[in-house]
């Protein structure tokens, strides 16, 4: 029986800002920063090296993305418009500061295009949404492929499953691989009810406040079956502490119950699905992997490099271009 090949689903938004934030490489050309190519770029050979993948998906937010979620939560990610450099940028306004932002990452999706590896970003939708399709879709059969997502962001707990596991390079002070064992271990729920309690924890990183004094380990204590692997529903939650509230008197469940709002529009917010990509966008998609033909211009990289004012060795990633490219 073949071993089973790897596919790599990157939260590229999630890599280029890490890179962006604390990498202080400037150009030897311009003088401007550079961290968000470089970190990406430093990313890759690490991933490539370690994982060797078969199959690299890059997934960007699109044009609008926020829209959808915002209808919901007209705050979600409102705390996201400041993201700073993290030494190398003192010297830039804030204006010249986002306008290097944006050309790093345009200048990144041209290095991408010059590897074997795919990328998409779609008008309305977040990068997570086709992290979740690729994930939970078909389009790399499950039978012959693993997927591995790689993102710090803990709401992909939410995917996991026999076949797809989840990176998380800065997790700590170490990197983390979790699978289904591992995440439930760790948090004590199981990543098909993930999704429930970190809507009841809420996400101060996307704006998103939880129910007050509500953590991982309370709702792990006081709703014991989310760590089972049968799926609850919000509603299911709901029920138990409407249940518990009339025979205990843990605050807990009553504070649940005085926010049940906050809860369900969290759990809409949060929620990751393959059909969260409408149907016709998802033939698209799969279209798209089909007739995409693997492709390296080492020599285009390498000019990109010295224009940009670059020294950065990446043979390494381009022996795994290569393998790609070959298998």
């Amino acid at each position: 029986m073949k071993k089973r090949r790897t596919l790599l689903i990157i939260d590229a938004q999630n890599m280029f800002y890490r890179g962006y934030a604390a990498v202080p490489s400037l150009s030897s050309r311009t003088g401007l920063p550079t961290g968000g190519i470089v970190g990406s770029l430093n990313i890759m050979k690490k991933l490539c090296r370690v994982m060797r993948p078969n199959a690299v998906v890059f997934c960007w937010d699109g044009m609008n993305s926020l829209a959808t979620r915002r209808l919901i939560n007209e705050d979600y990610k409102a705390n996201r418009d400041s993201v700073r450099f993290n030494r190398s940028a003192d010297t830039l306004s804030p204006e010249q500061e986002l306008q290097n932002r944006n050309e790093q990452r345009y200048r990144l999706v041209e290095y991408i295009n010059n590897l074997p590896f795919l990328q998409f970003w779609l008008d309305d939708y977040e990068a997570d949404d086709l992290v979740a399709f690729f994930a939970k879709s078909n389009t790399f059969p499950k039978k012959k492929w693993r997927r591995m997502i790689v993102s710090n962001d803990k709401d992909f707990v939410q995917l996991l499953d026999h076949n797809t596991m989840l990176y998380r390079p800065n997790a700590g002070k170490e990197a983390e691989t979790l699978n289904v064992n591992r995440a439930r271990k760790k948090y004590l729920i199981h990543p098909v009810n993930f999704t429930v309690a970190r809507a009841m924890d809420g996400d101060v990183s996307d704006n998103l406040p939880g129910v007050p004094r509500f953590g991982l380990k309370t709702i792990a204590k006081h709703f014991p079956f989310l760590c089972t692997e049968k799926k609850y529903s919000v509603q299911d939650v709901i029920d138990y502490a409407e249940k518990q509230n009339k025979k205990t008197k843990i605050k807990a469940f009553e504070n649940l119950l005085l926010h049940k709002k906050v809860f369900r529009d969290n759990y809409l917010v949060m929620k990751l699905d393959k059909n969260s990509v409408d149907q016709q966008i998802q033939k698209r998609l799969d279209s798209a992997v089909k007739n995409f033909r693997l492709y390296l211009n080492k020599t285009k990289i390498l000019m990109m490099l010295k224009e940009d004012g670059i020294i950065l060795d990446i043979e390494n990633l381009f022996r795994a271009s290569k393998r790609i490219c070959v298998e």
